[in-house]
């Protein structure tokens, strides 16, 4: 939600994002479209706030999920 489609079908970063989009780190377990699906299978978190998202592991966002300011998720076990 940090981003918006316009009419004429471009992404643009929102308005209330200042022109800066959110700095986003993922684990390497997520380098491929199959394996980023799994991290959101409810939906994307919301990141209109975050200005920085670590996630380190795998995990899985539940839906509703909100970030805001710099956030790092951290799983060091091998299951989600």
């Amino acid at each position: 939600d940090a981003y918006e489609i316009t009419r004429d079908h471009r992404m643009v970063l929102k308005v209330e994002r200042g022109g800066v989009p959110p700095n986003v780190k993922l684990d390497g377990a997520y380098k491929f479209v199959d394996a980023l699906k799994t991290l959101v299978p409810n939906g994307p978190p919301s990141l209109l706030e975050c200005s920085k998202l670590t996630v380190e592991g795998k995990v899985v966002f539940a839906k509703g999920v909100t970030f805001k300011g710099a956030v790092k998720v951290v799983n060091a076990g091998p299951e989600p």
